[in-house]
């Protein structure tokens, strides 16, 4: 029995473009992890800037207080 050729190159555009759809998702996906994960770390890095400074901070108002 023959396929009629409009019935195949529909699956085969259907396939093409659920390949489509899955690789994009998958980029935006590791992207967006991506960015989120550098996005954190960068937090995360200033803030422990931030409290590492504050510390030195009171440790130095401490020994002034002292001397």
């Amino acid at each position: 029995m023959d396929i009629p050729k409009e019935v195949t190159n529909k699956g085969k555009e259907e396939n093409a473009g659920e390949t489509l759809e899955s690789a994009l998702e998958s980029a935006l996906e590791s992207a967006l992890e991506s960015a989120l994960e550098s996005a954190l770390e960068s937090a995360l890095e200033s803030a422990l800037l931030t409290e590492c400074q504050c510390d030195s901070q009171r440790i130095l108002s401490h020994l002034a207080i002292r001397n």
